[in-house]
């Protein structure tokens, strides 16, 4: 689960690309894509309790389906932006 922050500078670089103009606006989109990927460090301290321990099966299989989510959720994204492709001039 640790590569997962390599992966934010990744996709920080994308997104901030997918937003051409006004700078402001792309400024708010980052601002709330950075805010919305730190809720992970808050619910963090509630997936990994002690009484689920050693094994830590059940934070590891909430920890695996975030990542696919997220996944899912950036493949959505991307065929919009292809679907986009059309309208530009």
């Amino acid at each position: 689960m640790a590569q997962s922050y390599a992966g934010f500078v990744v996709l920080f670089a994308w997104i901030s690309s997918s937003f051409l103009r006004p700078t402001a606006k792309r400024a708010v989109a980052l601002a709330l894509i950075n805010a919305f990927s730190q809720l992970g460090n808050i619910a963090g301290s509630y997936v990994w309790p002690k009484n689920w321990g050693p094994s830590y099966r059940n934070s590891y299989g909430i920890c695996i389906a975030t990542s696919g989510l997220s996944i899912v959720m950036l493949w959505i994204y991307r065929r919009h932006l292809r679907g986009l492709e059309g309208y530009m001039v």
